[in-house]
C-alpha cells in the first residue's frame, strides 16, 4: 500500500518516515518496506492485507494515480482502498490485471456501480492485437 498513518499522519514509505505505521484501513501495524529493488511501500506487519482486493502496483499504475492530488489517492471505503475518489465521491479503479466479470461485479456492486469508472491499461492487449479500436 501507498500510505501508513505515522504519528497520526498521512505518509508514503521513505526512509524518513521510520520504519513503523498503522494502515489507515484496518489500524494494524505496518513496516516501510524502503529497499532498491521494489517501489517503495507500506506493508502489514502480519503479512497478511486487510484488503483482498489489494495488487501488485504497476507503473501504470502508480503514475495515473500522481495524476491526481495525494488525498484523492488509495481512499478507504469500509474495509477496501479504492485508487482515487474525486471530491464529489465517485470511485476511479485503475485496473493493469486481469480480473474475472464475477471480480468487477463484486466491486461495482460494493463501491456502486453509478458512481465508479473503470480505466483499463489495455496496451498489452492491443499490441498483441488481442483489442481492435475502430
Amino acid at each position: 500500500m501507498r500510505y501508513s498513518l505515522v504519528d497520526g499522519h498521512r505518509r508514503e514509505a521513505s526512509p524518513d518516515t521510520g520504519r513503523a505505521g498503522a494502515c489507515e484501513t484496518c489500524g494494524q501495524p505496518t513496516i516501510a518496506k524502503c529497499g532498491e529493488i521494489t517501489r517503495w511501500h507500506w506493508a502489514h506487519e502480519s503479512l497478511a492485507s486487510c484488503d483482498l482486493w489489494e495488487e501488485p502496483e504497476s507503473t501504470w499504475h502508480r503514475e495515473l494515480q500522481e495524476i491526481a492530488p495525494e488525498s484523492f489517492r488509495e481512499v478507504t471505503i469500509g474495509s477496501h482502498r479504492a485508487d482515487l475518489v474525486t471530491p464529489s465521491g465517485w470511485v476511479v479503479e485503475l485496473q493493469h490485471s486481469n480480473l474475472s466479470a464475477a471480480e468487477i461485479r463484486e466491486r461495482e456492486q460494493f463501491y456502486g456501480v453509478h458512481r465508479m469508472i473503470w480505466i483499463w491499461d489495455c496496451r498489452e492487449a492491443y499490441e498483441q492485437s488481442r483489442l481492435l479500436l475502430r
